[in-house]
């Protein structure tokens, strides 16, 4: 017996509701410029699990290029 399609759902929503919040944190205390913390906010809440991944790979790179300028 392996975990349901269902027990994978609440797993991923249990993330999401524990990633989320911490990134939007990470965000808006950033160094980036107004413009970009709305628009990683947006596409955090907005593509949900998928935006806090693509937050993790692409917006702290681009907040540690933020940060050494």
């Amino acid at each position: 017996m392996g975990i349901s399609i269902y027990q994978w759902i609440v797993i991923l929503i249990a993330l999401w509701i524990i990633l989320a919040p911490i990134a939007i944190i990470h965000i808006l205390m950033s160094k980036l410029e107004r413009k970009e913390k709305l628009l990683w906010v947006g596409i955090v809440l907005l593509l949900n699990f998928v935006g806090v991944i693509l937050y993790l790979f692409i917006g702290l790179k681009q907040r540690a290029r933020a940060s050494k300028v």
